[in-house]
């Protein structure tokens, strides 16, 4: 069984499974190999569900990241591109303040809270990795 590419009408890529069955190899209960191999329609969702939320907790981390370096060089709290990465960043914090049960100081909030996404998308991506 292989997978190839094909662009389809509205210039999208779709995954195509194109099963080469041999000679004795019975079918599954009727099922297609398509269906049986699970690149069926829900798993590429499922798929796409994961990757979109893997995205977005990576993109977090990067903003508390980009919090921390910008905090070294930026003196005014008015200044729009720290506010831009406070508003950002405020709501893994809230998080990470939550699930600390506010006993941690809040100059190391940064850390539970890149801790705490790193184990969300270490655990996204095991629960839900291919095998």
């Amino acid at each position: 069984m292989r997978e190839r590419r094909a662009r389809g009408a509205c210039g999208g890529v779709a995954r195509i499974c194109v099963a080469r069955p041999h000679a004795g190899a019975p079918r599954a209960l009727g099922r297609s190999a398509c269906e049986v191999s699970g690149r069926g329609p829900y798993n590429r969702r499922v798929d796409e569900v994961v990757y979109v939320v893997n995205f977005l907790l990576a993109t977090a981390m990067w903003l508390i990241v980009g919090r921390l370096v910008l905090g070294l060089f930026v003196r005014d709290e008015r200044n729009a591109v720290w506010q831009m990465f406070v508003i950002a960043t405020e709501p893994p914090y809230r998080v990470s303040r939550f699930l600390t049960g506010h006993r941690l100081p809040e100059r190391w909030i940064w850390l539970a809270s890149l801790v705490w996404l790193l184990a969300a998308r270490i655990a996204l991506t095991r629960l839900f990795a291919r095998p």
